[in-house]
């Protein structure tokens, strides 16, 4: 027999939720790793909260608009999609997969 958490995928799970909580007009805080999405080192590299605050695809790929607190910069890996003018950046859903370690929002 199978145990249930044999088919738990906590990546799956986390884009559900995220997902559902976008299609309520939640924002959503989350927590994560900027490593992923950056090559700066020291407190920036490291672990970083920020919200999602919009989804939409980009070349067939599901992104997510993250408002940063790191103002204009646009220090980000190839891939992130930086948004200069509000300083925030879109991030494909396989990256934020990777890098986020929580969500949090309020009901």
């Amino acid at each position: 027999d199978k145990h249930p958490a044999d088919n738990y995928d906590p990546e799956k799970t986390l884009i559900a939720k995220l997902n559902r909580m976008l299609n309520a007009n939640k924002v959503v805080g989350f927590e994560y790793n900027a490593k992923h999405i950056t090559g700066v080192g020291g407190i920036f590299g490291g672990w970083h909260a920020s919200s999602v605050v919009g989804r939409k695809v980009i070349n067939n790929k599901c992104h997510y608009l993250v408002r940063n607190s790191w103002g204009t910069s646009c220090n980000y890996k190839p891939g992130v999609i930086c948004d200069k003018d509000t300083g925030s950046y879109w991030v494909d859903s396989a990256t934020f997969k990777r890098m986020t370690t929580k969500l949090v929002w309020v009901e």
